[in-house]
């Protein structure tokens, strides 16, 4: 069995930066990260696809949420 240490070091979070700059808080799913985009105006669904507008970017990262 996981302990939830364990699973939260594990988990993967996202959010919405500029140029390195966060525009967006940390998220523990993609969908979210992408929504705070396209509130943000930098990104949209173009079909099945999503787009970020340059320079922006959705950060990656494991561990505790804001590691």
């Amino acid at each position: 069995m996981v302990s939830r240490e364990r699973a939260l070091r594990q988990r993967i979070w996202y959010r919405v930066s500029v140029l390195g700059a966060a525009r967006g808080p940390w998220r523990d799913r993609l969908e979210t990260a992408r929504h705070d985009a396209i509130q943000l105006g930098l990104g949209a669904w173009h079909g099945e696809r999503f787009y970020l507008s340059v320079p922006a970017d959705i950060e990656r990262r494991e561990g505790a949420e804001g590691a």
